[in-house]
């Protein structure tokens, strides 16, 4: 059966007409004038007329079939053929509808959601189907989903299933979904024609699989293991794809894309900074970011956006209870509703729990530095021989202050605390010898003496150690402009060779190793040259001592296992 794919060019055929008009009102007029006889000018005159009109004739059926031509070729005939019928005879069709379901696709124009526009649109490509046509329904989202899976006649329930489609903040994958579509048609039976329709709004992600697939090669595309995003050549072939973008060529739309927050582990009473990134599409715009939580304001600041670019906001939230708070990210509402609010909790602690083994001598200094109120409970100190009957899981870092030599179950319990997320920071002192210490296989690295310093040379200055490229452990602590801490040393411990995963993290001086690194498993193990006390250096009486040992404890797998904050949803571009 001939169609035409846009009848309205049709109304051009009437331009046919304008030739023939010119032909007729270029016929001349004859005019008898008297002359003398001269019969055989008036033979040749005879001739020359009936081969002029015959020309002129021809012209105009020229003229004719060219307008003809050009009208028909923008209505574009389509010639629907049928194995073993009629050329007159109607093809039927099998016809796959794809819907992007990605989060843009609720953008709101002036005459409604883009979402609600392609399902009137697929609502309207299955009512201009006719009886014998086949039809099934899939929606691209993270996974196809097959609203009609195998091709149906029974049109009305195909347009109230289109009809109750939801779309849900999520992403989309059209590759799969087409993929899906077009294994659809293949298993029907009998020559018809297969036609995929793909509704969308024309954003970037859902489309990234065909660009993916475009890059391969065709080789390495027939031996991949993943069918099910394979569109192979000859399905592109034999199907015809239609696609509508009914999305706005420009949206114009701001977003909180992300969120960090800093330090990695929040104590009650501390100033939470939330750092805030906002993406902008569309023109250049002052816009107002919010922060809230519990659901009151904490802070509001105005940025100018640039462009299609991202640009980054910082708030200082102060005076967290402990507990989980419900924190949210707000930008002004747009056409864009979906995005203009962003989900975290706070996790905020009452104390930093830590457990110290060693006598009380030896620990002084580190528990006044830990817990400077006598009822501080956060900050637990114990005898050495009590290691084996604690509950290391209960404390965020132990302490080893001048412990060794250890027992064997005590080792064994550090070792595994230390594997499973637990940090472990060992000082030195003088009740054991350097043969102690090699029990202890998480070390970063094994003692080999101590060292007396001449009281000439005991001024070191502490240097940290850049972290180095692939270096597993690092330590991480910004002093102000100009600080260099410096400490007395009376005496120090030397060490070996460093282990698998080890580094030095501070030096006392140029190149001696005042403060040393390891991880093992998911936990640290960090070692010192000097003992907790006096008795070695001044190291427990600088200002340096107290951040040094806080962000120690800050450094274990305990707190990036449990991060200061949790996204409520997923990231999605």
């Amino acid at each position: 059966m001939l169609v035409f794919a846009n009848p309205v060019f049709l109304w051009a055929l009437t331009a046919a007409a304008i030739p023939l008009m010119l032909h007729l009102f270029q016929r001349r007029k004859t005019v008898v004038t008297p002359f003398p006889t001269l019969r055989f000018l008036k033979a040749a005159q005879k001739r020359s007329s009936s081969r002029i009109r015959f020309e002129n004739f021809l012209l105009w059926l020229l003229r004719t079939l060219l307008l003809l031509t050009v009208g028909l070729a923008f209505a574009m005939p389509v010639l629907r053929t049928t194995a073993g019928s009629s050329w007159l005879t109607r093809t039927h069709r099998d016809v796959a509808i794809v819907l992007d379901a990605s989060y843009s696709m609720n953008y709101e124009l002036d005459r409604g959601k883009v979402w609600d526009i392609c399902k009137d649109a697929a609502a309207r490509v299955v009512e201009g189907l006719f009886s014998g046509d086949r039809v099934c329904v899939f929606v691209a989202s993270e996974t196809p989903v097959p609203v009609i899976e195998k091709p149906t006649t029974e049109h009305a329930t195909v347009i109230q299933a289109i009809r109750a489609l939801p779309c849900l903040p999520q992403t989309s994958k059209l590759d799969e979904a087409v993929a899906l579509a077009l294994r659809a048609l293949e298993t029907q039976e009998g020559r018809r024609e297969r036609e995929v329709y793909i509704l969308t709004d024309g954003q970037a992600v859902p489309w990234q699989g065909f660009r993916d697939a475009a890059k391969k090669d065709e080789a390495q595309a027939a031996q991949t293991t993943d069918k099910k995003a394979a569109i192979s050549r000859e399905q592109r072939d034999k199907v015809s794809f239609f696609t509508l973008l009914a999305g706005a060529q420009q949206p114009d739309n701001a977003c909180p894309s992300d969120v960090k927050v800093s330090p990695s582990l929040l104590l009650a009473g501390q100033t939470a900074k939330i750092s805030v990134r906002v993406a902008r599409s569309g023109p250049s715009k002052q816009i107002t970011v919010g922060v809230e939580v519990d659901g009151q304001e904490r802070g509001r600041r105005s940025l100018s956006t640039d462009a299609d670019t991202e640009s980054s906001v910082d708030f200082a939230v102060s005076g967290l209870e402990p507990g989980v708070h419900v924190a949210k990210v707000t930008t002004p509402q747009d056409a864009l509703p979906d995005d203009d609010a962003f989900l975290f909790l706070l996790r905020v602690r009452k104390q930093l729990p830590a457990l110290i083994a060693g006598s009380p001598d030896a620990s002084r200094y580190l528990k006044a530095a830990l817990a400077p109120g006598a009822a501080d409970e956060s900050v637990k100190q114990i005898e050495v021989s009590d290691l084996e009957s604690v509950d290391l899981r209960d404390y965020q870092a132990v302490f080893l202050c001048d412990a060794f030599p250890l027992t064997g179950q005590a080792i064994l319990r550090l070792e595994e605390y230390v594997k499973t997320g637990g940090v472990v920071i060992v000082f030195p002192g003088d009740k054991a010898d350097v043969a102690a210490y090699a029990d202890m296989k998480v070390l970063p690295a094994q003692p080999k003496g101590t060292e007396e310093i001449p009281v000439e040379l005991s001024a070191r200055p502490l240097k940290r150690i850049p972290n180095q490229k692939d270096q597993v452990v690092n330590f991480n602590l910004s002093l102000p402009p100009g600080t260099v801490p410096t400490v007395a040393l009376k005496r120090t411990q030397t060490f070996g060779s460093l282990e698998e995963n080890a580094a030095v993290l501070i030096t006392s001086g140029d190149a001696v190793p005042f403060m040393l690194g390891r991880a093992v498993g998911r936990g640290r193990v960090f070692q010192f040259a000097v003992s907790a006390d006096r008795e070695w250096s001044t190291f427990p009486l600088t200002a340096f001592f107290l951040p040094v040992v806080h962000q120690l404890i800050r450094q274990g797998a305990g707190a990036s296992v449990q991060p200061p904050h949790l996204l409520l949803g997923a990231n999605i571009p």
